[in-house]
C-alpha cells in the first residue's frame, strides 16, 4: 500500500500521507483511483487504456467503455 501510495505522489501527483488519504482518493475520484490500479498493477486487457468509469453513479457505473 505504502508503494502505491508513493507511486501514486509520483505519477499522478496526488499527496497521499496514510490510509485515510488513500480512502479519500478512492472514493472522491473514482475513475483516477481504478485506472492507477491498472497502471500501478500492469493490469492487461482490451479496453483498460481508456477512462476507468464512464460516470460516477451507483448503481449503473459502467466501468471501463472502452473494452470490448
Amino acid at each position: 500500500m505504502w508503494d502505491f501510495m508513493r507511486w501514486v505522489g509520483r505519477t499522478r501527483g496526488v499527496a497521499l500521507t496514510d490510509y485515510r488519504d488513500l480512502w479519500r482518493w478512492s472514493v472522491t475520484e473514482l475513475s483516477d483511483f481504478w485506472a492507477a490500479v491498472a497502471e500501478y498493477f500492469e493490469l492487461i486487457g482490451d479496453g483498460l487504456h481508456g477512462p476507468a468509469l464512464a460516470e460516477e453513479r451507483m448503481p449503473g457505473a459502467l466501468w471501463y467503455p472502452g473494452r470490448a
